[in-house]
């Protein structure tokens, strides 16, 4: 058997080998059906080429060679379906395209516009087949599949990370290696006076390495896969010895032996099989347990986030709690004291005491008296809203009116502090609301614009009716209360309308008295209206802008 036949016929084995383990492991695999199908058509290249090489006539030669060039056709389109599959890809439009280029060039390979003729000498195994007119553009198809192919390796490559890199990489190296020496089998038909032989040898050795690549990274079972390649290989080495065999005797007992061969060689497999599904089913257990475990610990840590959550807010339930009485006894206490000082003190004077001292007394008495009807009218609306009592009276309001009366009432202290204030609400402006609540809302902001401003500071006051942010066909009007004081941290924001008798750390320092509620029953107040309050700042010392948006 000369070189040319021995590298046909090796590749062209191996490669059919290799489709019969691939298919014996799990023929269901898309993985290994396209594999398959590559090597198949491969092995049909490999054996042609053998036929070519054992032709005893130029007509014969020229017959195999037609026949050598429908796998020829097909390996490109195979390789490009098993790149498709094995890296996962989405759409295979250029595969559905490839095969029915490829029916057409099967379909002139028959017509002497293919190849035209076959020049063939047997004592140097040289030949030659002049291409016809679609033999180039059938050139430039290979070269386009194999190139587009070779890209998406490349680039799922790049794409990918980890361990998943290492088998694309061989595959991308082998084929590189497989095409470009394949590609000398080629030459031969252009008229280069080159042997064709190590070409097949290269896509020969080229089908295994990608087997070990696959079997390298345990896309197929290795220990199943030697088994059914030293079966295979048994099978052949007998049924080589029995066609070569002339003396009768011993081809009978040669089959005899292949027969038992082939029985051991199946039940081998056979077992090989199950020990790989038991023990991928072992690995499914094994893995399903795993999850399992990984999910009840997720559960367990979720549940613990859970109670360190609750565990928090109580602590800060119970610190509101805490801060609460203290500050009630504080604001309670305060004007109880002053009342009582003042009543004992009319209880305990003296008959001729004047009714000008008398009216001092009393009207000291009253101004505390009203600081404790205020706290405690505070903690009632709280109350009242948040079980969703209606305690609304709604009519149009000018809140530009309102706002000029707070400044009004705020003036004294917008004085002492030098603070200049804009007011940019047009005169028209009304919004349905109860004017009493809204008034009540608009002095806490503005209060807390002028206490916690600067000396010399400013506060600008806004008004306009807008969409609404989300619901476009809605208008809403905004007032925007915007100082140059003493801001509010990222820390402070999230916090700022949901914690009772809490205030920011430089609100505290300014005010050691505040009460802590205003900004509380402001936000309840705007809730109850179906509007909302926010409020924005860059950070401490940078100012602050507080918004409130009410439905029309």
């Amino acid at each position: 058997m000369n070189f040319f036949a021995l590298s046909g016929i090796f590749s062209g084995v191996a490669m059919l080998s290799l489709t019969i383990i691939v298919l014996l492991h799990d023929y269901k695999s898309r993985l290994n059906v396209a594999y398959s199908l590559f090597l198949i058509s491969a092995s049909w290249w490999g054996l042609s080429i053998y036929f070519i090489a054992q032709a005893t006539t130029v007509g014969e030669a020229f017959f195999w060679w037609r026949i050598a060039h429908i796998g020829v056709i097909l390996i490109p389109i195979t390789f490009l379906n098993f790149v498709y599959v094995f890296l996962k890809l989405p759409s295979r439009k250029a595969i559905i395209v490839s095969y029915l280029i490829g029916i057409l060039f099967l379909i002139a390979n028959t017509t002497p516009y293919f190849i035209s003729n076959m020049r063939w000498v047997f004592d140097s195994f040289y030949y030659d087949s002049p291409p016809g007119p679609l033999y180039i553009p059938f050139v430039a198809f290979f070269g386009i599949i194999v190139f587009y192919g070779t890209y998406l390796l490349y680039r799922g490559y790049h794409k990918a990370s980890g361990n998943a890199k290492g088998p694309i990489a061989t595959v991308l190296f082998v084929y590189s290696v497989s095409f470009l020496g394949g590609s000398l089998a080629y030459l031969p038909v252009f008229g280069v006076d080159v042997h064709p032989a190590p070409g097949t040898f290269v896509i020969a050795f080229g089908a295994p390495a990608i087997f070990y690549a696959i079997t390298r990274y345990r896309l197929f079972n290795i220990k199943l896969v030697i088994t059914e390649l030293t079966t295979i290989t048994t099978w052949g080495l007998f049924l080589t010895r029995i066609i070569f065999m002339k003396d009768l005797n011993s081809v009978w007992v040669d089959a005899l032996v292949l027969l038992t061969a082939f029985a051991l060689g199946i039940f081998a497999i056979r077992s090989a099989i199950r020990e790989s599904s038991q023990r991928e089913q072992l690995q499914d257990l094994t893995e399903h347990l795993q999850q399992k475990v990984a999910a009840q610990t997720q559960e367990i840590r979720s549940a613990y986030e859970v109670e360190k959550k609750a565990r928090i807010e109580l602590e800060e339930l119970d610190k509101a709690k805490d801060q609460f009485i203290l500050t009630t006894q504080h604001h309670l206490r305060t004007p109880l004291t002053i009342v009582k000082g003042y009543v004992d003190s009319l209880l305990n004077k003296p008959p001729k005491t004047t009714l000008a001292e008398s009216k001092d007394a009393l009207n000291k008495t009253s101004v505390a008296t009203g600081r404790l009807a205020s706290l405690v009218n505070e903690l009632l609306d709280i109350s009242q809203m948040q079980v969703g009592k209606d305690i609304l009276r709604r009519e149009p309001v000018n809140p530009k009116k309102i706002v000029e009366e707070v400044l009004s009432e705020l003036q004294p202290e917008i004085e002492k502090r030098r603070i200049e204030t804009t007011i940019n609400i047009p005169e028209d402006s009304t919004i349905e609301a109860d004017p009493h609540k809204i008034k009540d809302a608009l002095t806490n902001l503005l209060d807390n614009a002028v206490k916690y401003n600067k000396e010399g500071g400013e506060i600008k006051i806004k008004g306009e009716k807008t969409r609404h942010p989300i619901e476009r066909d809605k208008q809403i009007y905004r007032i925007t209360i915007e100082d140059t004081g003493i801001g509010i941290s990222p820390e402070e924001l999230p916090k700022l309308f949901t914690q009772y008798f809490q205030r920011g750390k430089e609100a505290e320092k300014l005010y050691t008295t505040g009460r802590g509620i205003g900004l509380t029953i402001t936000k309840n107040i705007i809730s109850a209206h179906n509007g909302r309050i926010y409020a924005e700042s860059e950070g401490r010392g940078k100012g602050a802008r507080f918004v409130v948006e009410l439905p029309i």
